[in-house]
């Protein structure tokens, strides 16, 4: 366990908790997405620095699980709002609006997603 460096991301301009983290996904420069239970957010481990992104599409969502496919687009798994596509600065919802909360599985309770080496995606849902 001496093998990890805590850090502790602190309330100040950031509404992300330690217990509201459930993923990351790195970008090539280092900077970090976070999906939380309350949006998604960079990080800059250089500079310290969190910031909100697309909080109009995202800013309310349990972000569960975040995925880079192979055009380079970012894939927003989230709790019960199905899953958002991010592609060179937009963001495109998946959710069935007709669904009810209570439909068992529930494609809008996107658990995680993922692409193989022939350009399928597989999605996992509850």
């Amino acid at each position: 366990m001496k093998k990890f460096r805590l850090h502790h991301v602190v309330e100040s301009e950031s509404n992300i908790t330690n217990e509201v983290i459930y993923s990351f996904l790195e970008n090539e420069d280092g900077t970090l997405w976070v999906g939380t239970g309350t949006g998604l957010f960079m990080y800059d481990p250089v500079t310290g620095t969190t910031w909100p992104v697309y909080q109009k599409e995202l800013g309310d969502k349990l972000c569960s699980s975040l995925y880079r496919d192979s055009r380079g687009r970012i894939w927003v798994s989230t709790f019960f709002d199905g899953f958002y596509c991010i592609d060179r600065g937009s963001v495109r919802s998946y959710k069935d609006h007709s669904l009810m909360l209570n439909s068992f599985p529930n494609p809008n309770n996107a658990q995680t997603v993922f692409e193989d080496k022939n350009g399928n995606f597989w999605v996992s849902v509850m």
